[in-house]
């Protein structure tokens, strides 16, 4: 049973995924946020054999809803209607870009280079996170 993690952006989307025993978590792509975007991830859930979506959840520090926590909850209910009855789990996802950002200074990761990935290991974060919770 694998799980698909997304670290939801306006511009870009970040995805990371589960090993088969939903164990280990791994960056897995980065989307662009577009019109195809629901059919995109419909394709990965089914090529991956994904069982569980964990959707970040970017709220305020106070625990309120973010503006862009806001259009997450609306995000995730067009992406729970494509993938019925698969769940989807909204998950806070507290910093996850600024420790992903953290990373990559840390590893001396080029700047053009951080922008590809920046998404997909902010996924893992959170996708690390949701499984030390289970």
């Amino acid at each position: 049973m694998k799980i698909l993690a997304i670290d939801y952006g306006s511009k870009r989307i970040g995805l990371a995924l589960t090993d088969e025993k939903a164990m280990l978590a791994r960056g897995f792509k980065t989307l662009e946020n577009n019109s195809d975007l629901l059919n995109k991830l419909m394709e990965i859930i089914k090529e991956n054999d994904v069982r569980t979506v964990v959707l970040g959840n970017p709220k305020n520090m106070d625990g309120s809803l973010s503006n862009q926590s806001r259009e997450v909850l609306r995000f995730s209910k067009l992406l729970a209607q494509k993938i019925s009855p698969l769940e989807v789990i909204l998950f806070d996802e507290l910093l996850s870009t600024e420790e992903a950002n953290e990373i990559m200074s840390f590893l001396k990761t080029k700047k053009k280079k951080r922008k590809e990935i920046r998404d997909q290991i902010a996924a893992e974060i959170i996708l690390r996170r949701y499984l030390a919770t289970q």
